[in-house]
């Protein structure tokens, strides 16, 4: 009897736990009375606010706080931890780039590993490794262009990346080395001079990208072109390759349901199973340029931006669930928070002959994709980021912009002119790239 009632009672207790995960975890609702911080700079140190990453699917839960362009493979934008309540500048950091690249702004967004270290693509070839109190590490050149192939931060902390081979970078020393040894019976299409493209991981152990057959630039290959899709090990070792028809070079997202999908620049949207097999596709007849699929915790597919106007919700089955409208305006980028609350950054583009200053706004739509609300935000139109509270930062020409959920201002914090997107540590800091190729470290203030 004793004992029964003892099984009884651990089972009471494990019921009772399950019930009351994520009883903690913030509203997200704007406290009454908020108002905006200006914040200057200046010194100040971090507040620790460790969770664990609740969007990654299982097995491809990253140990990293942002291992990759939108935080997780899903390309949410999400952060599973919260940004600082009261900002303040902690420190900057001048990158290293190539000399013919100095005068361009920078494309790319940091990368932050489970050490706190911070690695930023400068230019197409040059990548930088930042501690995070701020001093230079490394940085390391590519013989090809990474132009359209940010890294990643795999597991074992190693930086892998494709250009014109497949590179693993070593997280100490910066050091480059081929990820296939030459003395492997590959396939031909591995063995010819290829370019590859979208490189990043279907699981802890397993790697899927593109390596495109094409004697052009990246920059130059914009209709369609011969393509193999490929799946490797971590060792370099392929598993499988599929010959593909893309429209031209698109980016890549994973699915809730270990599916994978590819969206080309012309509005081609593919879903392929992890054999590679192509399940559907369907084409929107928009061109997205460089914009990745984003996959939502419903594990719908949004589709969205370049020259367009128009945001596609796609179910699992490649049927189109809802499409939203933006007359006059371009998507620019959205984010999904962990609800499935859809923000999107729209903008009208510059006018040559007015002050060129573009005019943009962000606008929450609910899963349904029905509008919530509107919130113009002048000349912010970089990429979003939100945070485990749903606060959502925004890039600004002077810097860098935090709104509640609800689309009012939380803060400003003026450091400069800011670009592409910023990446939130587990500690709480926020890491943004000026123009002027500088990294910004913002903090909680004392």
């Amino acid at each position: 009897m004793h004992h029964t009632r003892t099984v009884q009672l651990a089972l009471f207790l494990i019921v009772l736990a399950t019930l009351c995960v994520g009883c903690n975890e913030p509203s997200g609702e704007s406290p009454p009375g908020n108002k905006a911080i200006t914040a200057t700079a200046n010194n100040s140190k971090v507040s620790a606010n460790p969770t664990s990453n609740q969007l990654s699917p299982s097995p491809n839960r990253s140990v990293h706080p942002w291992p990759t362009v939108g935080q997780n493979y899903q390309r949410t934008s999400c952060s599973p931890f919260a940004g600082p309540e009261h900002p303040e500048l902690k420190w900057s950091a001048k990158l290293i780039r190539t000399a013919s690249f100095k005068k361009y702004p920078l494309n790319s967004s940091p990368l932050i590993s489970n050490d706190g270290n911070i690695y930023i693509q400068s230019d197409r070839y040059t990548l930088n490794a930042i501690s995070k109190e701020g001093k230079l590490l490394w940085h390391t050149s590519s013989t090809g262009e990474w132009h359209f192939n940010q890294p990643f931060i795999a597991d074992d902390g190693a930086l892998l990346s494709a250009a014109d081979t497949i590179y693993r970078v070593d997280p100490v020393t910066g050091a480059l080395s081929h990820l296939f040894d030459q003395d492997l019976d590959i396939p031909l299409v591995l063995e010819r001079k290829e370019q590859y493209h979208l490189l990043f991981p279907l699981d802890a152990n397993t790697l899927v990208g593109l390596a495109v057959s094409s004697s052009e630039s990246p920059l130059e290959v914009l209709n369609d072109c011969s393509a193999d899709m490929i799946s490797l090990d971590l060792q370099g070792n392929v598993n499988w390759s599929v010959p593909i028809n893309v429209t031209s070079l698109g980016e890549m997202a994973l699915g809730l349901n270990r599916h994978f999908y590819l969206l080309g620049s012309l509005g081609k949207l593919a879903a392929y199973d992890q054999t590679g097999s192509m399940l559907w596709q369907l084409d929107s007849k928009q061109p997205v340029w460089s914009n990745s699929p984003v996959v939502a915790p419903d594990g719908t597919i949004l589709i969205f931006g370049g020259s367009t106007a128009e945001i596609h919700c796609i179910d699992q089955n490649g049927q189109q669930v809802w499409m939203q409208k933006f007359p006059d305006w371009r998507v620019k980028h959205l984010a999904v928070t962990k609800t499935g609350l859809i923000v999107a950054g729209v903008y009208i583009p510059p006018n040559p002959h007015s002050d060129n200053t573009p005019l943009g706004k962000l606008v929450q739509i609910s899963p349904d994709g029905s509008i919530v609300w509107e919130v113009p935000t002048g000349d912010g139109v970089g990429n979003i980021t939100i945070d485990k509270t749903g606060t959502i930062y925004l890039p600004m020409t002077d810097g860098l912009n935090a709104y509640y959920p609800d689309g009012t201002i939380k803060w400003h914090l003026e450091v400069g002119k800011l670009t592409k997107q910023a990446s939130i540590g587990e500690d709480g800091t926020i890491y943004a790239l000026g123009w002027n190729a500088v990294l910004y470290a913002i903090g909680e203030a004392d």
